[in-house]
């Protein structure tokens, strides 16, 4: 059985015997396609080791490459879209990921002073 056939099967079990709603199939979805999609896949992002996560999503358009709060790479795969096409795509797309890795650990930027209320000023 395939894939798609196992959730459309899922989905209706789901809607008719547990009342379950559409926004959580659709979650479910989405998890049940990154755990069907994800490879033990990594990219080499100046001298870091990333690991790679492709989602299939069928309402997307386009490409889509995320970098997770947990530093791993997501790569939205969309409908008609291939594995090996989102590979390159991330490949492509090195040195934003590099970028994104560097200010992920840095962090946001700490205020010198916190405003509070209206127009009252805590100095840190």
């Amino acid at each position: 059985m395939s894939a798609r056939l196992f959730m459309a099967k899922f989905e209706k079990l789901a809607r008719v015997q547990c009342g379950v709603q559409l926004s959580d199939s659709i979650r479910m979805r989405s998890w049940f396609n990154l755990l069907n999609s994800s490879r033990d896949e990594w990219l080499e992002v100046a001298g870091k080791r990333v690991p790679l996560l492709m989602v299939r999503n069928d309402r997307a358009r386009r490409y889509v490459l995320r970098l997770r709060p947990d530093g791993a790479a997501r790569v939205t795969v969309p409908r008609g879209g291939s594995v090996s096409e989102a590979r390159r795509f991330a490949d492509r797309n090195l040195a934003w990921l590099g970028e994104q890795l560097r200010q992920l650990a840095v962090g946001p930027p700490t205020p010198k002073e916190l405003a509070v209320g209206s127009g009252s000023v805590v100095p840190r």
